[in-house]
């Protein structure tokens, strides 16, 4: 799935080192889908923060220490060698960053695809990889209906 992805997708396009981010998003989330994100990004060893403070996380959604953008939390973890970060902005979308630096060739990039891939499958919702903060501005995405990579 992904080698065949990456021969017909421009990754260096997507990952070009322009001083931003990448988002990871996936939208119409609720409590459920995030206590499954948490569960399976528990396996990618990650560190939280609680207003700069390490923290333990909790394994579910409702444990988390104040309301969604109300305390500043970041949970950060690494599929392969790319650091990805989480800040709970709202309850009904998750949005994770990607640092471009960490993406410096295509192992990086199936690396993260995989994640996209088995957050996907977990949540059974659409991810998609975009601009940083422009959620509508696509570069690709899982798509769950069809199980499989997407490019826009």
């Amino acid at each position: 799935m992904f080698e065949q992805t990456l021969n017909l997708h421009n990754w260096q396009r997507a990952f070009h080192v322009d001083g931003s981010l990448r988002d990871i998003y996936v939208h119409e989330t609720t409590a459920w889908d995030w206590s499954k994100f948490m569960q399976l990004v528990a396996r990618y060893n990650p560190v939280f923060y609680r207003e700069g403070e390490a923290a333990v996380l909790p394994d579910r959604v409702e444990g988390l220490p104040g309301q969604f953008g109300a305390a500043a939390l970041l949970l950060s973890f690494s599929p392969g060698k790319v650091g990805v970060n989480c800040h709970f902005f709202v309850e009904d979308e998750i949005e994770l960053d990607v640092d471009l630096r960490e993406v410096t060739s295509p192992l990086e990039v199936k690396a993260l695809m995989a994640f996209m891939v088995e957050l996907g499958r977990s949540l059974k919702k659409n991810v998609t990889l975009t601009e940083e903060g422009s959620p509508t501005w696509k570069w690709f995405g899982y798509e769950h209906t069809d199980d499989s990579i997407i490019l826009f």
